[in-house]
C-alpha cells in the first residue's frame, strides 16, 4: 500500500502500549514516515522509537499523558 507518506510526520498516541498505538507506529514507519511515539511509560516508548528506527524511519520517544491538560 503507497500512503505517500514518506518524509511525513506523524505523531502517534499511545503509541507503547501494545496495541492499536504500536501497530500504527510500525506501519506508518513502513510507508516511509517518520514517527513521534508518544505513551505515558518512558520504556515503552523508548521500546517503540528504537524498533521505529530499525525499520529505517526518523524516529523520537516523548512521554506525556494527553488526556490530562496539566
Amino acid at each position: 500500500m503507497d500512503l505517500n507518506l514518506k518524509g511525513k510526520v506523524a505523531i502517534v498516541t499511545g503509541a507503547g502500549g501494545g496495541g492499536i498505538g504500536t501497530s500504527v507506529s510500525y506501519e506508518l514507519a513502513r510507508e516511509g514516515a517518520h514517527v513521534v511515539a508518544n505513551d505515558i511509560d518512558r520504556a515503552s516508548a523508548d521500546k517503540v522509537a528504537k524498533q521505529v528506527a530499525a525499520l529505517g524511519s526518523r524516529s523520537i520517544a516523548t512521554y506525556a499523558d494527553v488526556t490530562s491538560f496539566k
